[in-house]
């Protein structure tokens, strides 16, 4: 793992975030040198987690995936956003398949959501059939599978302070297709030109 503060993203991240994942890291040191082990290492991979989904919320709301209700607000979930179930019977409450078109491909709000459910929503809930208790090594797995998933993501969405939102983007790409039809249209008109008495009805 390379110098977090390398990153293009690191930047974009706000200084409470940047520490939580430094924080991981650093836990990560420290329970490399001890030599008694603990049951469970989840509270390693916490800190990381927790500034990944602060990532994902400013990432959703910066490419006008979310409102800033959502962002600003307490009652958007972010495992029911990028849930690919949910797309498929809420679409409406989905930003699975919008951020799949925004950053041109699927395997964005795939990795999103697989770093999502296994580094943060297996990590911390409790099942009965099933301990979930994770070593220091998977734990260490976890923490870089965040940070793999924030630079992906970054890098393919082209994130940057002056990122265009989904909704210009959508707009933008309206216009151009109303160009192109007016273009075709008027070539239409030109070299095909209606009769005089059909055009004046028009």
């Amino acid at each position: 793992m390379k110098n977090l503060e390398e990153y293009p993203w690191w930047s974009y991240l706000n200084k409470i975030q940047q520490d939580l994942i430094k924080q991981s890291f650093h836990l990560i040191e420290e329970e490399e040198k001890e030599s008694e082990a603990h049951k469970d290492y989840s509270f390693v991979v916490f800190p990381a987690a927790k500034a990944y989904e602060g990532f994902l919320k400013k990432l959703f709301y910066d490419l006008g995936l979310i409102s800033q209700d959502q962002f600003f607000g307490d009652k958007f979930r972010i495992g029911r956003a990028l849930n690919p179930a949910v797309f498929k019977e809420y679409p409406h409450e989905s930003v699975y398949e919008k951020l799949s078109r925004f950053c041109g491909k699927e395997e964005v709000p795939a990795t999103l959501w697989r770093t999502w459910r296994t580094s943060r929503n297996l990590v911390f809930h409790f099942f009965e059939e099933k301990e979930n208790l994770i070593s220091l090594k998977e734990a260490k797995k976890r923490v870089e599978e965040i940070v793999e998933a924030i630079d992906f993501s970054f890098k393919t969405c082209q994130v940057s302070k002056n990122t265009t939102s989904y909704k210009e983007k959508m707009l933008k790409n309206c216009l151009v297709l109303y160009f192109f039809v007016f273009l075709f249209w008027s070539a239409y008109r030109f070299w095909f030109r209606l009769p005089t008495g059909f055009e004046e009805t028009i």
